[in-house]
Order: C-alpha cells, then structure tokens, then sequence
C-alpha cells in the first residue's frame, strides 16, 4: 500500500511529458507524434498516424520537421521509409549543447545589448499632432526640471492655443520646472498666459533671454528625463518633431545650457 501511494505521489508532481517536449521547443503536434514514434519503434508514416488518429499527410510533415530537429530518424526497411525516436538522453544531449552554445557566444551577445543600449534612439514625428506627441512624453517625468532653448518660429495657430491651454496647465500640474533660454528679441513679445495664476507659473517658469545677436535660434530644443533630447522645427514646410534618446547628448547640450545660463543669466 505505501508503495501504492509513493507511486501515486510521484505521477502527480509529474510534468506531462508532452509539456516537457513543448519547453523544449516541440510544438504540441511534434510532442505527440515523438512520444508516439518512441511507443511504436520505427514505423511508416502510416503507421504512427494511424495509432495517432490524424491525416497521414499532416502526420508525414511533422515528422520531417523532427527528423530536422534530430528528434526522429529515418531508415529503410523493403524500400519503404521508417521513422523512429531518437533515444530521451539523446534530446538531453541536444538540449545541454544548445545551452553550451549558447554560453559560448554570451561574452558577444552581453557586447552587443551593452552597444544598443547606449545607441541612441531616434524618434520621428510629423506635423502637428506629431509635435504635441513630442510635448506629452515630457509630461511622463513629473517634478523635474526641463532646459529649453526657445527658438524665433512662428509658431502655427492651433498648435499655440494647444500649448497655452493644454500643455502649460499639465506641465504645471505635474510640477515640472522649465527653465528656458531664448532670444533677446523674444522679449518684448513673450507674455505670461492669462488663464494661469502667475505666481503658480513663474513657480514652474523660468526665463532667460540673451541679448547677444548670435544667438538667434529659430527651432526648439527641449532637454528632459536625463537622458532625451526633443527638437522642433515649427516651419510651415518642415514641420516636425524629433525624440532622441542618448545620454551623451542629452549631458553634453545639458553643459551648454548651463553654462550659457551660469554666463549670461547668473553672470
């Protein structure tokens, strides 16, 4: 009886062997025709199909997928074609080299996802609700602060009205802090929103012009999340936005920006 049991326990903590072979990259259809083809010992197609149940032409063409898999054989016995299943310690064997190639190429591979994780990562969009797509991934970092340098476009009417009564309200509410430098000649055109409390937008606002002639921007660049970079093109003909994720760039135009501030802001 205690060995009855014992059994009894062993079966059920059991996988199914079928599901074994399937973590093993079977599909469940070559699970069922290996398991079957190693019951029979070598036999036609016709044969393992017939104890299967199933169409001998869709039988046929899993078993040459396992005779490419190295699970099942083929020999030739009176001139007909005989399937049998590679012994169990067989697939074993397969599966150990599989994971010792696999470990062999893994100094190569860990190189190249250290590669592609700081290649940098271009996003595109077009027009302008590809531009307010650009404005909104700013809002997926809230209290944090974003460098801008403003540029000198005329910037289309909708896409105005969308950034003072859409945007500035969100970017205030998620408490992120734009400091922003722009043109000297913007100064006299630049004006505080009227619908938002002036004391809660120069909280989150903080303006810089540079009165140097050189200076003469007429796109976007927005710095945010550490690590991103979006420009913006506002011209009619060209108008776009661009998302580029990359720390270097995003730390190298993070140092411009401070030190134009730190010199002609702070200085």
């Amino acid at each position: 009886m205690k060995g009855e049991n014992q059994l009894f326990i062993l079966s059920f903590l059991m996988l199914p062997l079928d599901y074994v072979l399937q973590e093993q990259g079977f599909t469940s259809q070559e699970a069922k025709v290996y398991l079957t083809t190693l019951e029979l010992g070598a036999s036609p197609a016709s044969m393992i199909a017939r104890k299967l149940g199933e169409n001998r032409v869709t039988v046929y063409s899993t078993i040459q997928n396992l005779v490419k898999k190295q699970a099942l054989f083929v020999i030739s016995k009176n001139k007909v074609s005989h399937y049998g299943a590679q012994p169990p310690k067989k697939l074993l064997s397969i599966a150990q080299e599989r994971i010792e190639n696999l470990e062999s190429a893994m100094g190569t591979l860990l190189a190249m996802d250290a590669n592609a994780n700081h290649r940098p990562n271009v996003q595109m969009y077009e027009g302008v609700e590809g531009i307010k797509m650009c404005y909104e991934d700013t809002l997926n970092y809230p209290k944090s602060t974003l460098k801008a340098f403003l540029g000198y476009g005329e910037i289309q009417s909708q896409l105005k009205r969308w950034l003072d009564n859409r945007y500035l309200p969100q970017r205030i509410k998620h408490q992120i802090l734009a400091k922003v430098l722009a043109p000297g000649k913007l100064q006299s055109e630049y004006y505080y929103p009227p619908h938002l409390d002036p004391k809660t937008y120069g909280k989150y606002t903080e303006l810089g012009f540079i009165q140097d002639s050189v200076f003469d921007l007429y796109n976007e660049i927005n710095l945010y999340g550490e690590d991103k970079v979006f420009m913006v093109m506002f011209r009619q003909e060209e108008m776009m936005g661009m998302i580029i994720k990359s720390k270097l760039l995003y730390n190298t135009l993070s140092a411009l920006f401070d030190l134009t501030w730190k010199r002609e802001i702070n200085g």
